[in-house]
């Protein structure tokens, strides 16, 4: 399939659209409603749905044996320095990122 007739598949039908897409994701609960509006009228995608983005951009590609590859690359024209890190690496970043920000005391749904 390519891009011309997904855009024309999003717009003919979005419902039934995203919710063929989102079966290509992993859900920690899979949603029933797809498409709904909450009490000031405004669209809702996945309302009842529950995923985690960071679940899916590190610790699924560790899970599926891609432990070892490269995740980021940081290439700085400012500062000429470069970076890369391997989607274990970035695990490990973000959790000891997550651990200073717990020992602070921040806590799930701080914002």
């Amino acid at each position: 399939m390519n891009y011309d007739s997904l855009y024309k598949q999003s717009l003919k039908s979005p419902e039934l659209f995203w919710k063929t897409q989102s079966n290509e994701i992993e859900w920690f609960k899979k949603p029933q409603e797809i498409l709904s509006k909450d009490s000031n009228d405004y669209y809702q995608w996945f309302k009842d749905g529950t995923t985690n983005l960071s679940y899916l951009c590190i610790d699924k590609h560790i899970n599926d044996g891609y432990g070892e590859q490269l995740a980021v690359v940081y290439d700085s024209p400012v500062t000429h320095k470069k970076e890369s890190f391997t989607f274990n690496q970035l695990y490990d970043e973000v959790s000891r990122l997550a651990g200073g920000l717990k020992s602070l005391g921040l806590e799930k749904g701080d914002t």
